[in-house]
């Protein structure tokens, strides 16, 4: 989390310039005085770190974490490392939200600091309470140091969802054996213990509370004060940075930083261009089947070939390691359809391939259905929220709504990569 400078604390972050390094806390405190205090200090090259806790090992590894951030902050945002070398922050790690008061009688946690859950950042400065595990704490430290660079380099912070979503979008992470991987695509909720976003997302679809993009845009800053807020922020910006053909676009981002949060959005809408519709239901897609691991680039719509037969219907054959696929078959509401699909495939694997046809897989099930199973939807003009239509092997539809057929096999938007082989696919218009 990140707020405008006030005037009490712009004179705490001048007044302290001569005592550890540009940038830092009133110059009435000393290092002597803060070690007096039971204070830990630990300093690097970018980071002075104060805490008052001792027993955990994962805090005397961060400094190590905030110098290799560095490096990674730079070469995503596109800084020369020669720009950073005089850049410096002071941050407090503090074991007890409702046990501040040490550092406020150093003189490191301001009267009029406002309320936080878990970290914030002020220009050069940073708080961080101590969370459970291993993770969650390192994550806040990047989370705040992305903020500060941001800020710094960038000149501003962009709109609300930008700003926080690529705070959250670089602090996930992976520390092992003394190596940082920032931005890390996360596979499974057990390697980011406490964090929950994934799961904040989907219990809002499941009770019809998603987000369009549109949503997300005009979060503001007062929206920030709920963690759901961090969970759709960092949704858009991981969907946008992995997107094969958005990426280049947000990247591009930074450059744009120092607008205020309307002229940011107005940019970024007039980046996208017709893109727009396609990026909106693609979002909502992601939206609907959100998972750790969300394959973004599997999951982009492809287009289909289809053969017509002699019957008069139309013969695809569908991909089974990629998410929806296009037939461009136009269908009205009350219109019936019916599809068809025949064809061995293969899904998940194992210890030995998972043979699977249109049918699925009985012994294991995603989303209330068996996996590898043949479904379909609907893409409105509208671009609502996708409803499935089962399929399996063979089913006559009534269509509900108007809008283009889609197609593809029940799994998991994060388990597509694996599978081998075709399902051929037939539909056919049928009259009353």
């Amino acid at each position: 989390m990140n707020r405008p400078l006030n005037r009490r604390l712009v004179w705490l972050l001048i007044a302290g310039c001569s005592l550890f390094a540009p940038g830092l806390l009133s110059a009435q405190i000393d290092l002597q005085a803060i070690q007096a205090r039971g204070l830990q200090v630990t300093r690097s090259p970018h980071l002075t770190l104060i805490t008052d806790v001792r027993d955990r090992q994962d805090v005397a590894e961060f400094n190590d974490v905030f110098e290799a951030a560095v490096q990674q902050w730079c070469r995503y945002f596109q800084v020369p490392e020669d720009a950073v070398k005089d850049w410096h922050l002071i941050g407090c790690i503090i074991r007890d939200p409702n046990q501040t008061q040490v550092f406020t009688d150093a003189g490191l946690f301001p009267d009029d600091l406002p309320p936080f859950p878990a970290g914030y950042q002020l220009g050069s400065n940073f708080w961080v309470f101590l969370q459970d595990g291993d993770y969650y704490t390192r994550h806040l430290l990047i989370h705040e140091g992305t903020h500060a660079f941001m800020e710094k380099f960038l000149g501003g912070y962009g709109a609300p969802w930008y700003s926080e979503g690529m705070a959250e979008l670089l602090g996930l992470h992976r520390w092992q054996d003394q190596q940082l991987s920032m931005n890390h695509q996360v596979e499974s909720s057990d390697e980011v213990p406490f964090w929950g976003r994934v799961k904040l997302i989907r219990k809002a679809h499941a009770v019809e509370q998603g987000k369009t993009l549109n949503e997300v845009l005009e979060m503001e800053n007062k929206s920030f004060r709920e963690v759901d807020a961090y969970a759709w922020a960092w949704a858009l910006c991981q969907f946008l940075d992995r997107h094969p053909e958005y990426q280049k676009r947000f990247r591009k981002l930074p450059a744009i930083a120092s607008l205020s949060p309307a002229e940011f959005n107005q940019k970024f809408r007039e980046a996208w261009g017709e893109d727009w519709p396609d990026a909106a239901q693609q979002w909502l897609n992601l939206v609907t089947e959100m998972e750790y691991g969300y394959d973004v680039v599997a999951a982009t719509p492809t287009p289909l070939s289809g053969t017509s037969t002699a019957q008069g219907a139309t013969r695809f054959e569908v991909a089974v390691n990629r998410g929806w696929q296009e037939t461009g078959i136009l269908v009205e509401p009350g219109e019936r359809i019916r599809i068809t699909a025949e064809g061995l495939y293969r899904v998940k694997q194992d210890t030995q391939a998972w043979p699977c046809d249109a049918g699925g897989i009985t012994i294991e099930y995603y989303a209330g259905r068996p996996l590898g199973r043949l479904i379909a939807a609907i893409r409105t003009p509208k671009n609502d929220f996708l409803k499935i239509i089962d399929v399996g092997r063979s089913q006559e539809i009534i269509c509900d709504s108007g809008g283009q057929l889609l197609l593809r096999i029940n799994e998991s938007p994060a388990a597509w990569a694996d599978n081998q082989g075709q399902l051929k696919v037939t539909v056919e218009a049928l009259s009353d």
